[in-house]
């Protein structure tokens, strides 16, 4: 922490205690906050700025987590830059930056840095340059794992009634569960419950009835939960993103197959849309089931 301690020790031929937990000793002090036998040390890197205070500025920064600047980032190959937030403190410069990995190929990071540079160049004119040397990092990543880590599942009950032309109305409800890629290894859960009513429109089927393609759609309802409702992430972090209620429709491609007169296999690709949520409006979805018909 950019401090130094010292300590008075004394040999005991049967001492008391056999492990001493340092901690105790370094935050013994009561009527202060920081430690009382703690002498505080300064590094020529950070000028006249305590390393101390470096590193509560960064995990302030870190755990806030705000978006100043909206306009500086860069976007290619599936990997995004951003430049969230500039901030100054006696000398020093704070860069809040963020990495997005929408590949499936984790994306590893060589190094860091960054540069002044004019952005306007007269003719004739050397092109000022300035690098600036990275001096402390906080949550620093080496690799930005792809969305491979971004999968999730999902089950429900849906009743249907047939109409006209075999066409069908569809009533149920379903859970979804999706997992946000945090950090190397971190995953964020997010999960919604929803009610939906729809209509298939029957499409095609073969000779003998035992292949139907539907196409359908819906419009659904419900409640979506952020980490199960726990804003504090296990590194210390807080999540901005909260529980809502959501509310949306979906579009649905269905193909039966049955095995016999009362029980068919169902093979199906939705694409989901909903708002009143910030972790995504679109979600595309691949299952099977089983269907049972009841008469």
């Amino acid at each position: 922490d950019g401090s130094y301690y010292s300590f008075n020790v004394k040999f005991a031929k049967e001492p008391l205690l056999l492990n001493i937990e340092m901690t105790d000793f370094i935050h013994d002090g009561e009527a202060v906050n920081r430690p009382n036998n703690a002498q505080e040390i300064y590094l020529e890197r950070l000028g006249s700025e305590s390393p101390m205070l470096v590193k509560l500025i960064m995990k302030s920064i870190h755990k806030q987590n705000k978006r100043e600047i909206k306009h500086i980032g860069s976007k290619r190959f599936g990997v995004q830059f951003l430049l969230k937030s500039i901030y100054a403190n006696n000398g020093l410069l704070y860069f809040h930056t963020e990495i997005k990995n929408t590949s499936n190929i984790p994306f590893d990071i060589d190094y860091v840095s960054f540069k002044i540079v004019d952005k306007k160049v007269i003719k004739r004119t050397a092109m000022q340059e300035q690098v600036l040397e990275p001096l402390r990092a906080q949550n620093y990543v080496v690799v930005v794992p792809g969305k491979s880590r971004d999968c999730g599942y999902s089950f429900g009950v849906y009743y249907s009634v047939f109409k006209g032309n075999a066409n069908t109305w569809s009533f149920g409800g379903e859970y979804l569960q999706t997992n946000k890629p945090y950090g190397e290894k971190g995953r964020i859960p997010v999960a919604q419950f929803t009610g939906e009513v729809g209509y298939n429109l029957h499409l095609a089927s073969d000779y003998s009835q035992t292949f139907h393609l539907y196409g359908g759609v819906s419009v659904l309802g419900g409640y979506e939960t952020v980490n199960w409702g726990d804003k504090t992430l296990p590194d210390g972090s807080t999540l901005h993103n909260g529980d809502a209620f959501i509310y949306g429709g979906a579009l649905t491609l269905q193909a039966d197959f049955y095995l016999s007169d009362k029980i068919a296999l169902t093979a199906n690709v939705k694409e989901r849309f909903v708002f009143g949520n910030t972790t995504g409006h679109f979600h595309t979805q691949y299952g099977v089931g089983v269907k049972l018909i009841i008469e």
